[in-house]
């Protein structure tokens, strides 16, 4: 996760960002792993971008929903659909 943070960071440098992040193949949710979702988003923002979570896992959804996420994250079920709305917030 601190790799993808450097990534992120280092891309806003040069103005907003829409990060697509693939959770398609996340089978377990971690505390630690929401904390690094949630930074990534915090980061992107800051910037005037965006993260958007798309490929929705059983267990992506699960947590998701039992920690309301949808506050601060959208999750969208395919790629494109994220890319679709990529000019609104």
């Amino acid at each position: 996760m601190l790799a993808l943070r450097a990534q992120v960071a280092g891309a806003v440098v040069d103005g907003p960002v829409l990060v697509l992040l693939d959770v398609s193949a996340v089978d377990r949710v971690t505390p630690s792993g929401v904390a690094g979702v949630l930074d990534l988003g915090r980061v992107a923002r800051a910037a005037g971008g965006d993260l958007r979570l798309h490929g929705l896992s059983r267990a992506v959804a699960h947590a998701h929903a039992a920690l309301r996420l949808d506050v601060v994250t959208r999750v969208y079920g395919e790629r494109a659909a994220a890319l679709a709305t990529a000019g609104t917030p």
